[in-house]
This record gives C-alpha cells, sequence and structure tokens, in this order.
C-alpha cells in the first residue's frame, strides 16, 4: 500500500504527465523556451499548471472572440448578484432540508433514519467553512481553476486562455468573478454535506454511543471521510451551484454544441440552462406525488426502507421468542 507521500508525487507525476501531454499537441510542438519555463515550477501542483498552460497553449480566433463574448454577457452585476443569491439559496435550504426530512419519514414510512441534528451540523460546518471558502474563491480568481474540477458554468471549450496576458485576465474578470463565487459555495457545501453525513452515520439508528464519543467519532469522520462521503460531498457541491453532471440524453447535446462553435452563440451555458429545471424538479409537487407511484425511484427507496424495517421487527421477534424460550427451560432446570 502506497504512503500519503508517495500518493502526492504520484500525483504530481501523473499532472506533469498530462500537461507534457497537451503541450506536446501543440502545433510544432514544446519549445525550449516551454520547457525552461515549465522548469523553473517549484512544485507542480494543478492550480500553477493551470495557470501555465493558460499562457502557452494558443486558441483559436473563434475561442477568443467566444470567450470575449462570454465575458461581455456575464459583465452586468445584476447577473452577479442572481447568480449568489441563487447559490446562497440553494446553500441554506439543505439545513431545512435535513430538519424536514425525519418528519416525513416517519409520517409516509413510519420509521426514521434521518436525525435533527443532521441539520445542526451542517449548518455549523458551512459557517465554520466560510474561511476556507474565502481562500479557495481568492485561489480561483487568480488560477481561473477550480479545486473541484474543470465543470463550471463558462463551459469554455479552449484548454488555454483565449486571449493571452494581462489584457485577457482583465478580460475575463467577469468570468473570473464568477468562477470565484461559485468556488465558495461549492466549498461551503461540500464541507456542510460532509459534516451532516456524519452526524448521521455516528447516531445511525440503533447505535448507543455517549456525547463525548460521539463528537470525536464525527470529527474523524470529517476529517477522515469515507470515499462514498467524499463523492457525495462532491456531487452536492456542484448539484447547488448547479453545475451537475449531465445525463445521457443532454451530454451528447452538450458534446455537439461544443464541437461546433457557432452554436456556442445561440446557447452559451448549456449545462445552466438544464441544471436550473432539473433542481426546481426535485423541490415541484411531483416528487412528493412520486412516492406513491410504482416503478419511481422514489417509491423504490421507501419500499426498501418498510422492507427492511419489517426484517428487523421479524427478528427482533425471533429474538424475542427464542430468549422466552431459552429463560422458560432454565427456569424449569432450576426447579
Amino acid at each position: 500500500e502506497m504512503t500519503e507521500a508517495q500518493i502526492k508525487l504520484f500525483q504530481k507525476g501523473e499532472l506533469l504527465d498530462s500537461v507534457l501531454e497537451r503541450l506536446n499537441k501543440m502545433p510544432g510542438g514544446v519549445t525550449t523556451e516551454i520547457l525552461t519555463r515549465l522548469a523553473k515550477f517549484k512544485d507542480y501542483d494543478a492550480p500553477s499548471m493551470n495557470k501555465f498552460l493558460r499562457d502557452v497553449l494558443p486558441a483559436t480566433n473563434v475561442e477568443m472572440v467566444q470567450e470575449y463574448w462570454i465575458n461581455a454577457l456575464l459583465s452586468g452585476p445584476v447577473t452577479h448578484i442572481v447568480n449568489s443569491v441563487s447559490d446562497f439559496s440553494f446553500a441554506v435550504a439543505r439545513p431545512v432540508e435535513r430538519l424536514a426530512a425525519p418528519l416525513i419519514e416517519r409520517t409516509f414510512i413510519g420509521t426514521r433514519t434521518r436525525l435533527y441534528g443532521e441539520a445542526k451540523a451542517d449548518l455549523f460546518a458551512m459557517w465554520h467553512a466560510k474561511g476556507e471558502g474565502l481562500r479557495k474563491a481568492l485561489v480561483a480568481w487568480d488560477t481561473e481553476m477550480s479545486s473541484f474540477g474543470n465543470i463550471d458554468k463558462l463551459e469554455l471549450v479552449s484548454k488555454g486562455a483565449g486571449i493571452k496576458g494581462e489584457l485577457g485576465r482583465k478580460i475575463r474578470y467577469p468570468g473570473r468573478f464568477l468562477k470565484a463565487a461559485d468556488e465558495f459555495f461549492k466549498v461551503i457545501n461540500f464541507e456542510g454535506k460532509k459534516a451532516g453525513d456524519a452526524y448521521r452515520e455516528v447516531y445511525r439508528p440503533g447505535r448507543k454511543v455517549s456525547k463525548l464519543q460521539a463528537v470525536l467519532e464525527i470529527a474523524d469522520l470529517i476529517q477522515n471521510p469515507t470515499p462514498a462521503m467524499m463523492a457525495a460531498a462532491n456531487k452536492e457541491a456542484h448539484f447547488r451551484t448547479f453545475t451537475a453532471e449531465l445525463g445521457s440524453i443532454t451530454q451528447p447535446m452538450l458534446a455537439y454544441r461544443n464541437a461546433h462553435p457557432w452554436s456556442r452563440f445561440i446557447v452559451p451555458f448549456f449545462r445552466v440552462l438544464v441544471n436550473i429545471p432539473k433542481a426546481g424538479f426535485q423541490y415541484s409537487p411531483y416528487r412528493v406525488l412520486a412516492a406513491f407511484v410504482p416503478g419511481t425511484e422514489i417509491h423504490k427507496v421507501i419500499q426498501q426502507v418498510k422492507n427492511a424495517r419489517r426484517a428487523l421487527e421479524h427478528a427482533f421477534a425471533e429474538a424475542r421468542k427464542t430468549a422466552g424460550a431459552n429463560l422458560a427451560a432454565l427456569d424449569k432446570a432450576t426447579k
């Protein structure tokens, strides 16, 4: 098994290989000047490499026009106010959902797997993540890269900056601000989701734990989350900022748009255009009605929970019968 240091070195090696592979695809190949600049880096981390690639990778005239046009669309302050308010509102909705979940479960399922304390843990973690969110937002502003990957609202096809140098960075001010704002909300959503899930895991039904032990276990899970928790938190960060992965129908549509530059001027923000209605659908009356419609995913989950509850009740009943028979036999033997 690799140590943490070895894993980091391996990841850096993979990142450098990826950078060199992209550089080798440049027209004319890699020049001595580019290799010299690359060799000056003390640490091959993702933000530094992304900033470097933006400076050296070429862009077509169409990509430069698109970059200017997209940032012109985002130049109004109202756009950023609406974006931040929507991201904030969707973020604080999750603790409210966590408060409602136990009541809904008890009403419609008859048992409870969700806990009211999840909401408190979620909100507490979100509040305390604001400093880290601001730090990562400033990094995203500077490097023009998100710590959550390359999926964002801008969807610029060019692998490098369309317009080079300081002029390009100034032209991209609106896009950089949007990316920084989304980065802040991704961080607080990520940390809130992780903390709430950690609380649920530690206080899961049927498990007795002291308050001190629970606090220590929750802290440990937050610091060392399971791969499933990390994946869920990352997915939540994208979902709450309307940058979630597209489905089997809409992903090919995005690929088509990216392959035909002219279509970008017709549908500039395809991912957001798809994800906002999808997010709204999650809160539509249909989601409540779907709980009673056989075949839907939420109905299947409810049935699974009910079946698990019946299985547990049956197991407890059998255990009580066995215990009663054993006690009767013991009482008879002692007489």
